[in-house]
C-alpha cells in the first residue's frame, strides 16, 4: 500500500508538502497539486482518515437534524438523508443522525431542515461558531434549498393552460417557511387572472387522512371545483379519496395535482401529475456545502443555493 513517502519519492516534492495537497489542498500551488493528485491517482493512494481527522484535530462527524415530527420511513428523509450520505462517505465523513436539538454534540459541522422561525434564529447564533448549513433558507446562513415558490408558481400556471377555471388550493396547516413559499407561488399565479377565476384556500395537515377529512367536508358543503392543487404528495392522495367516496372521478370530474415527486404519485390512481423536487440532489449539495465550510474554517461566504423543480405529467388532470 503507498505512503505519503512513496508519493512524494515519486514526485519530488517534499511529505509536507503532499499531505498539505490531501488535507489543505487550497494552499498549494495549482500545477503542484495537479502533479501530486495525479500521483496519488496513479498509486491508488488512501489517505488514514482517522489519522488525518487527528492532525486537523477534527472527528469527522457531522450532525444532520430532521424534526421529529416528519415521519422517519417519508420518502423525503429517505431521499435526503441518502443524498447526505452518499457524499459524507465518499468524503470520509460520518453522519450523526438526530431527532433531538443540537446540544453541543461533538462534530466538525451541523446540517438543519424542517426549522421553524425560533429554530431559526437559534441556528443563525450556532453558526457564528461553527460551520452550518441549512436545507431550507436563513438569513445570513448558507443553504441549499428546492424552490418551492417556482414548483408552486409553474404547476399553477400550467393548470390555468389547460383551462380550469375553479380552483381550490389545499395547503398545508402550519407556518414554516417552505409552506408561505408554495401558497404565495399559487396565489401570485393566480393573481394573473383574478378577474377570470374562482379561487378557495383549505388547509390540512400534511398527511393523507387529513386532507381526505378536509377536501371530504368541503365536497359535502357543495363546493366541486374544477381542479384541487395540493401542496404534497400525500394530501393530493387524500384529496383523490375523498373525491372518489363522493361518487366523482379524478379527473373527469375534479382534476388534482401534487408537489413532492418522491415515488407516491406512482401509487395513485390515476397516478398523480405533480411537482418533482431533487431532494437526492440537494442532500448532497448540503453534503458538499458543510465539507467545503469545514475545510475552509468556516470562513467562506453565505451562499444560498436554489434548485429548480419540473412537472412529472401524468394522468390525475
Amino acid at each position: 500500500m503507498a505512503t505519503l513517502k512513496d508519493i512524494a519519492k515519486a514526485t519530488g516534492f517534499s511529505v509536507i508538502t503532499v499531505s498539505r495537497v490531501i488535507n489543505s489542498p487550497h494552499l498549494v500551488k495549482e500545477k503542484t497539486r495537479k502533479i501530486i493528485e495525479a500521483e496519488i491517482a496513479r498509486q491508488n493512494f488512501k489517505p488514514n482518515v482517522l489519522a488525518r481527522a487527528l492532525v486537523q484535530n477534527r472527528t469527522n462527524i457531522i450532525y444532520v437534524y430532521i424534526p421529529a415530527d416528519i415521519d422517519a420511513i417519508n420518502p423525503f428523509f429517505l431521499h435526503v438523508v441518502s443524498g447526505i450520505g452518499e457524499v459524507l462517505g465518499e468524503k470520509g465523513f460520518s453522519l450523526l443522525l438526530k431527532r433531538s436539538w443540537y446540544e453541543g454534540e461533538d462534530c466538525d459541522g451541523c446540517i438543519f431542515m424542517g426549522l421553524s422561525a425560533e429554530d431559526e434564529a437559534k441556528v443563525f447564533e450556532l453558526s457564528k461558531t461553527k460551520p452550518v448549513c441549512v436545507f431550507g433558507y436563513v438569513e445570513g446562513v448558507s443553504s441549499v434549498d428546492v424552490d418551492n415558490y417556482q414548483g408552486l408558481y409553474l404547476m399553477t400556471s400550467h393548470v390555468l393552460s389547460k383551462g380550469y377555471r375553479t380552483l381550490t388550493y389545499l395547503g398545508i396547516d402550519d407556518y414554516r417557511r417552505f409552506i408561505l413559499q408554495r401558497k404565495k407561488g399559487f396565489s401570485d399565479a393566480v393573481m394573473s387572472q383574478k378577474d377570470k377565476i374562482t379561487v378557495k384556500y383549505l388547509a390540512a395537515k400534511n398527511n393523507e387522512n387529513d386532507a381526505y377529512k378536509v377536501v371530504g367536508q368541503s365536497l359535502k358543503q357543495g363546493d366541486t371545483p374544477e381542479v384541487i392543487v395540493c401542496a404534497t404528495d400525500d394530501m393530493a392522495i387524500g384529496a383523490i379519496r375523498a373525491i372518489k367516496e363522493k361518487g366523482l372521478e379524478v379527473p373527469r370530474d375534479i382534476a388534482v395535482t401534487g408537489f413532492d415527486g418522491l415515488g407516491t404519485q406512482e401509487v395513485a390512481h390515476p397516478r398523480l401529475t405533480t411537482i418533482h423536487q431533487p431532494i437526492y440532489e440537494a442532500g448532497k449539495a448540503l453534503a458538499h456545502r458543510i465539507i467545503a465550510l469545514i475545510e475552509n474554517k468556516n470562513e467562506l461566504p453565505v451562499n444560498h443555493a436554489f434548485i429548480e423543480t419540473t412537472i412529472i405529467h401524468r394522468e390525475s388532470i
